[in-house]
């Protein structure tokens, strides 16, 4: 309902994988092997509330916003007294220069124009496609090896890593999140009689997690040139 394209957002998935196994000693010992990958490349349906034409301003220092309250015009309010103003007139408010050129000027601003209705209260809605993109790689290796035929000795070893990338809706930032787990298992096992068995068993398990938030450029990759810097560093403490 909300893409503006003509035919549906583009939505594909891969999953694709292999395994092998076989003898490495005849009748001792054997191995298996096996990868599965999954790709996705999925666009979402997001909307977005952004400023109008006129609470974005032309650069002259101002924009235009409806007031509320019995503050100052010049910080949002209607003012107060026999000068107040109706509640919802537009008021012109400061906007800095810094601002305007990061967030609301040249061709490919971080608040986006508006492509949808007027919402009042100084917004419009902004409705876009941002391509999310899934990518997970498992595999598997196990070798077994049997002594005799009392004692026997398996490991396997286990690799999952898995990353997200999910753009905002506005197309600014980028949830980053990156998920791996590896575990290594050896055992072995010992018939000690017809009703006795002994199993010892090892094991190492590590798993991490990151998941962050990107700043986008212009290309829609992780980086800082749609910002000036000084507004995410303070020059004094660099």
């Amino acid at each position: 309902y909300f893409d503006k394209t003509l035919a549906p957002p583009p939505f594909h998935r891969s999953q694709f994988g292999g395994a092998l196994g076989g003898p490495i000693r005849k009748d001792n010992t054997f191995f298996f092997m096996n990868y599965e990958g999954f790709r996705s490349s999925k666009s979402l349906s997001d909307t977005a509330n952004v400023p109008n034409a006129a609470a974005r301003g032309t650069g002259n220092g101002f924009g235009q916003l409806p007031c509320s309250g019995s503050g100052a015009t010049t910080a949002g309010g209607c003012g107060s007294g026999g000068a107040a103003l109706p509640t919802g007139t537009l008021v012109n408010v400061p906007v800095a220069s810094v601002i305007y050129n990061d967030f609301l000027a040249g061709s490919n601003p971080i608040y986006p124009v508006c492509n949808g209705p007027e919402l009042g209260g100084g917004l419009c809605t902004y409705s876009s496609n941002p391509v999310q993109r899934i990518i997970e790689d498992y595999g598997v290796v196990k070798i077994d090896h049997r002594f005799s035929g009392n004692n026997s000795l398996s490991s396997s070893y286990n690799i999952d890593k898995a990353s997200a990338l999910t753009p905002s809706n506005i197309g600014a930032t980028m949830d980053d999140r990156v998920t791996g787990r590896n575990t290594f298992t050896l055992q072995d096992t010992y018939i000690i009689s017809a009703n006795v068995v002994s199993t010892a068993r090892f094991g190492i398990n590590r798993s991490w997690y990151n998941d962050q938030r990107d700043l986008l450029d212009g290309n829609g990759n992780p980086g800082t040139s749609r910002v000036d810097p000084t507004m995410i560093i303070n020059p004094n403490n660099i």
